[in-house]
C-alpha cells in the first residue's frame, strides 16, 4: 500500500517535470518571439566581432517540420 502511494507520487511529479520541460521548446505561439531572440543573437555577434569581420545576417528560417516537399 506504502509503496503504491509512493510510485503514484513519483508518477505525479514526473508529469508535473514533463509539462515544464515541454513548455519550454517553441511552438506556433512563440514561434515568432524565438525568430526575435535568435535574431537579437546574431545583432550581438555582429557588435562584438569587430572591424574587419563579415557582419552576420539572419536572411531566412524554415522551421524543420516547414519545409517544402
Amino acid at each position: 500500500m506504502q509503496q503504491t502511494q509512493q510510485v503514484r507520487a513519483e508518477l505525479a511529479l514526473a508529469k508535473r517535470q514533463q509539462t515544464e520541460v515541454l513548455a519550454l521548446f517553441a511552438n506556433e505561439q512563440t514561434l515568432d518571439t524565438l525568430l526575435i531572440d535568435l535574431n537579437r543573437v546574431v545583432e550581438s555577434v555582429n557588435v562584438n566581432a569587430g572591424g574587419n569581420f563579415t557582419r552576420a545576417r539572419l536572411k531566412r528560417y524554415v522551421p524543420a517540420n516547414r519545409l517544402p516537399r
